[in-house]
């Protein structure tokens, strides 16, 4: 009844889901207002697969239309309040600097074909684009903007063999986990929350170096 679900909010279980609730959209809020593309896109990935994952435990109907609301009021709230001009600007420049990462991306290509099987050397490509880089010649790149291109320049194709290697086993033992049945539902949701982010980290890494530098958004944006 009404009355249930009013006196439902003075219970402890109704104080943790306000709690958590509020922490995820101040946790958005804070990462769309450093104004970051790939942040910002990576954080609206994020929220559809964990809200994908919570729609789906929820039997009722109802209840998937009020997780379904939540995650849109969490996107929409974050973007609103950090401004949609702001944001949208942003957005507007992701087609020259995605260009201009295409140039470095050439360059890292330029330095695995000079290093085929072992590449230059770990934590090498700014000491290689010394000698490599062909573009944007007023700074100097250090990182490839792309930790995955970086790796195959720095590493070559040992390392890439042992990094995909990783990433299947990685994935492999993702899903059997999510096979097992949970002894708690806190257990569950630990796994979605890491394995949620892991992937968003992944995203982002297409055109950032955030496994490098995780204080934030980069010198170049």
């Amino acid at each position: 009844t009404f009355r249930d679900r009013l006196l439902w909010f003075s219970s402890s279980d109704a104080s943790r889901v306000i709690l958590v609730g509020l922490a995820v959209l101040v946790m958005g809020l804070s990462l769309v207002l450093t104004l970051s593309r790939s942040g910002t896109t990576c954080f609206l990935l994020a929220l559809a697969i964990s809200g994908g994952f919570v729609i789906r435990r929820q039997a009722a109907g109802s209840r998937r239309h009020i997780s379904l609301a939540y995650v849109a009021i969490v996107a929409v709230f974050s973007v609103g309040w950090a401004g949609l001009d702001a944001v949208m600007e942003r957005f507007s420049n992701a087609p020259t600097d995605f260009w201009s990462r295409f140039d470095i991306w050439k360059d890292a290509w330029t330095i695995f074909l000079a290093f085929p099987w072992l590449g230059s050397g770990l934590n090498t490509f700014g000491t290689a684009t010394v000698l490599y880089q062909s573009s944007l010649l007023q700074t100097h790149h250090v990182e490839a903007h792309n930790d995955y291109v970086q790796l195959l320049s720095e590493g070559g194709i040992a390392l890439a063999v042992v990094v995909v290697a990783a990433i299947v086993l990685l994935a492999r033992e993702i899903r059997r986990r999510f096979r097992e049945n949970a002894a708690d539902q806190t257990t569950y949701w630990l796994r979605v929350g890491a394995t949620t982010g892991l992937v968003a980290i992944a995203f982002q890494d297409i055109v950032e170096f955030s496994l490098q530098m995780p204080g934030g958004r980069s010198y170049a944006e």
